[in-house]
Parts: structure tokens; C-alpha cells; sequence
């Protein structure tokens, strides 16, 4: 689908991942003048707890994460050890999380990059953007 969308020029759609930035800065220094549109789940909080009970179990499904986990673990706040350092960070590769002004930034980073929209899905449900 993706070489399709390429080929067409149509809106090219990006699960946020570590090389998100990179990949948009190539595609645009190939010529490609397409929209780019990431995907990331979002958590308006820079408490790991939250972050983790709201894309823990996301993350630990991509799969760099799921070969990087110790054999036994939680995907949650109950997470500990390896496996919460794995999460957490991955949460940060995966998922767009952090205060309103960490958001923003990396929302600002994505589209430096050459990214035309972000689709920040609100991984705590929307009660936190409603409040």
C-alpha cells in the first residue's frame, strides 16, 4: 500500500515510529511532494504510571519492543525493571507523550520534518482534552 500511495502521490499514512523524522526528511529530499500523515497515540502527561497504563500494552506489540521485553512482564504501571525502562522508553518512539509543551514540540518536530499532519489518538480516552 505503501509504494502505491508513493507511486500515486497520494497522502502517505506513517505509524510514529523512531525513524518517523528521518523517513519524512528522505521522502522529501526525494522529490516526494505528497502529504505525509502520522499516526501516534497520545498522552497528555508526563507521569510514567499514565503513560504506561495508556499505550504500555501498544508499544510492547511493535517489535523492537516485544524482542527488547524480558520473557515475563506487565505492560502497565505495574510494570518494573527491564521491562518498565523498555516501556517507557518506548513510549516516547512510539507514542507522542509528555506535558502540553513536550507534545507540542514534538508535534513541531514531526512537522519540521516535512510531516503534514499528526492524528494524535488520545490514548486516555477524550475526557483529558475536555476537562
Amino acid at each position: 500500500v505503501e509504494r502505491v500511495a508513493l507511486a500515486t502521490g497520494a497522502t502517505q499514512f506513517e505509524l510514529l515510529s523512531r525513524s518517523t523524522e528521518r523517513d519524512a526528511r528522505a521522502l522529501r529530499a526525494a522529490g516526494f511532494d505528497g502529504e505525509i500523515t502520522v499516526y501516534a497515540p497520545t498522552v497528555l502527561s508526563d507521569d510514567d504510571d499514565e503513560i504506561l497504563d495508556a499505550v504500555g500494552a501498544y508499544v510492547s506489540r511493535r517489535g523492537p519492543v516485544r524482542r527488547a521485553l524480558p520473557e515475563e512482564y506487565s505492560t502497565d504501571s505495574s510494570a518494573t525493571g527491564r521491562a518498565r525502562e523498555v516501556l517507557l522508553a518506548a513510549s516516547r518512539d512510539f507514542a507522542i507523550v509528555g506535558d502540553e509543551a513536550t507534545v507540542r514540540a514534538r508535534v513541531e518536530a514531526l512537522h519540521d520534518a516535512g510531516v503534514d499532519q499528526v492524528v494524535g489518538y488520545p490514548a486516555r480516552g477524550l475526557d483529558e482534552l475536555l476537562d
